[in-house]
């Protein structure tokens, strides 16, 4: 007999109750890396759009939308293919979007409620509150950019 392990999201939400990110927006409300609160660049939220048509990933940290193919594989979210937007930000704005690129791309494991969702690996924690109805404007804009045609694999 084979004995079944639960994941941090079946504990706290079983499969059958479980809510799914498949079109989902999410907006950071808290990041913690190496134990101590990460200071996001002034004026700027980390945000996740899960995208139900495409089964992508459009990610913004506040200079660049970088979207990903992606899966849910139990409760780790497997994020790759990034391609992004490339404009002319900051450097510690591009920082900040190369940090979520890779902190995406490793695989980190998740917890979705009804009202929010957390990413975790080893080391980072984000901490994210659920966005309904967005505000029109907000649809396109730096929080949430519709992936644009022919973008798929390749820096647009």
């Amino acid at each position: 007999m084979v004995e079944h392990s639960t994941t941090v999201s079946e504990e706290l939400f079983p499969p059958m109750n479980r809510p799914t990110l498949w079109g989902q927006r999410y907006a950071s409300v808290s990041v913690t890396d190496d134990g101590t609160p990460r200071v996001l660049v002034r004026n700027t939220r980390i945000t996740l759009w899960f995208v139900a048509e495409t089964r992508r990933l459009s990610a913004h940290a506040g200079c660049n939308t970088t979207m990903f193919d992606a899966d849910i594989v139990g409760d780790i979210l497997d994020a790759r293919a990034p391609s992004s937007t490339l404009m002319a930000c900051s450097p510690e704005s591009e920082g900040q979007d190369l940090w979520l690129i890779d902190f995406l791309t490793r695989g980190p494991t998740f917890a979705v409620s009804e009202d929010g969702l957390v990413l975790t690996n080893s080391r980072t924690w984000i901490a994210f509150e659920r966005v309904r109805d967005p505000e029109p404007e907000s649809v396109g804009s730096r929080w949430f950019a519709p992936e644009p045609v022919g973008a798929r694999g390749s820096f647009w």
